[in-house]
């Protein structure tokens, strides 16, 4: 490998180093559009594609008649629903890689506060193509965990013991309460989980939600 050594003087047979060539940095060059940004946008896709349709399938109990029922087989496995989740994920994960990214490149790290709030605010849109409540829940309650241990780790407030203990305790309440006295605005599963909870015990309330909603038990026969 050729290394150039310094010119001294008096020396005539060194050898000056060569100029380095003059790089406009790229965007593509940068790790805004990387490879790598490519390659977890596709995994993002695959992974939601392939985790839903699995679920699909086992919601309807096709894994055992897929062999005598190969059309119903296909239909849930390309169905929408499969493609609108592979692309809620592969946006979610490409808005937030991409926009941050060009963000600093563009206006330097010193504006990391704004890139992140603008990407996570762009990632939130990608919820258009999978709309679910319990998705968005979910994705609530984690940036307000996040804004919580962000403000303890900055000493603005003081960590609570056993406040997880607290919070869960809280909204199993607020279940129960709601399952009670207003069954109607009660998903299934919240029922369903309820019921392991208290280790099947919570039936002994479905007199007291019957007499609060006597209309909505008659009109979707639903048990507990």
């Amino acid at each position: 490998r050729f290394m150039p050594q310094p010119l001294n003087a008096g020396d005539e047979t060194a050898v000056p180093a060569p100029p380095r060539a003059f790089r406009i940095p790229s965007l593509l060059s940068s790790d805004v559009l990387s490879t790598r940004t490519a390659v977890i946008v596709a995994r993002a896709f695959v992974g939601g594609y392939t985790a839903k349709a699995a679920l699909s399938l086992l919601q309807h109990g096709l894994l055992r008649r897929m062999f005598r029922k190969p059309g119903q087989l296909a239909r849930l496995s390309f169905g929408r629903t499969s493609f609108s989740f592979a692309a809620f994920l592969a946006l979610f994960a490409g808005a937030w890689r991409v926009l941050p990214s060009a963000i600093v490149y563009k206006l330097g790290r010193r504006h990391t506060g704004t890139a992140a709030l603008l990407g996570g605010a762009a990632a939130g849109l990608s919820s258009y193509f999978f709309q679910s409540s319990e998705i968005s829940m979910f994705r609530l309650s984690k940036v307000c965990e996040c804004y919580w241990n962000s403000l303890v780790e900055r000493g603005v407030v003081r960590p609570i013991k056993h406040a997880g203990y607290a919070l869960f305790a809280l909204a199993t309440g607020v279940l129960f309460y709601c399952s009670t006295l207003e069954p109607y605005n009660m998903r299934p599963s919240y029922f369903r989980f309820l019921l392991g909870a208290s280790n099947g015990r919570y039936k002994q309330f479905e007199p007291m939600a019957r007499a609060y909603a006597p209309e909505w038990f008659r009109r979707t026969g639903f048990k507990y």
